[in-house]
């Protein structure tokens, strides 16, 4: 998977994550230069379904729920 290809893209993805989850922008950012990476963050449902339709559309990504 790795990084996506264009720069405008690397950029738009991290605004959207800090945007959805709350996350900072340099965390944000800085997850997506380690790509391919994983990041737990505790969501609700809608937010993780909102996260990956966008996500999806800039990106190949996947979301996985997590289980306690």
């Amino acid at each position: 998977m790795g990084l996506p290809r264009n720069a405008e893209a690397v950029l738009e993805i991290g605004n959207l994550i800090t945007k959805i989850t709350g996350l900072s922008l340099p965390q944000s950012r800085a997850f997506i230069q380690q790509l391919p990476a994983a990041l737990t963050l505790e969501l609700y449902e809608p937010q993780a379904f909102r996260l990956g339709q966008q996500l999806q559309a800039l990106a190949p990504i996947r979301l996985f729920p997590l289980t306690y």
